[in-house]
């Protein structure tokens, strides 16, 4: 397993959060705001129980990809 930001992040990646794992269907990112950081929206489906479900979280948060 690799580790990748989520500014790095392609549609049609698989992650893992809280031991679950997710596939990755849209992806959006702002640009940087006045906080100085910017942000990623994840639009993404549950391998396990076909749920979708949207993650918004900054661009240099780290995530495990599954190959």
């Amino acid at each position: 397993m690799v580790k990748k930001l989520a500014k790095d992040i392609k549609v049609g990646d698989k992650i893992k959060v809280y031991n679950e794992i997710f596939l990755i269907e849209k992806i959006e990112q702002s640009a940087i705001a006045k906080h100085g950081k910017s942000k990623v929206r994840f639009d993404t489906v549950n391998e396990q129980t076909k749920d979708k479900g949207v993650m918004i979280i900054l661009a240099t948060d780290e995530f495990e990809l599954i190959t």
